[in-house]
């Protein structure tokens, strides 16, 4: 259940493994085109709370966790995970 929330990767049995922020970045902009193709008129702001669960356990986390606070649209969620990979 909550296990999931922001870690996919734990239904691969990947409990302990730290996964790169490079493949945490990947997995958030493709949940987030996921999002964008069932919800095309936006409601972006659905989908922040989703992109936080996402940020933790790594260096600036905290800094992107407060940025992702802010976000509105795909362009926002690009330009933040570009600003901290």
């Amino acid at each position: 259940g909550r296990a999931a929330l922001g870690n996919p990767w734990i239904f691969l049995g990947a409990f302990d493994t730290k996964i790169s922020k490079e493949e945490i970045f990947k997995t958030m902009l493709l949940h987030a085109n996921k999002f964008n193709h069932f919800y095309p008129e936006g409601h972006f702001l659905a989908l922040r709370k989703h992109m936080l669960w996402y940020v933790s356990g790594f260096d600036g986390a905290r800094k992107m966790h407060e940025e992702l606070q802010k976000i509105k649209d795909m362009k926002d969620l690009r330009q933040t995970i570009l600003q901290n990979s």
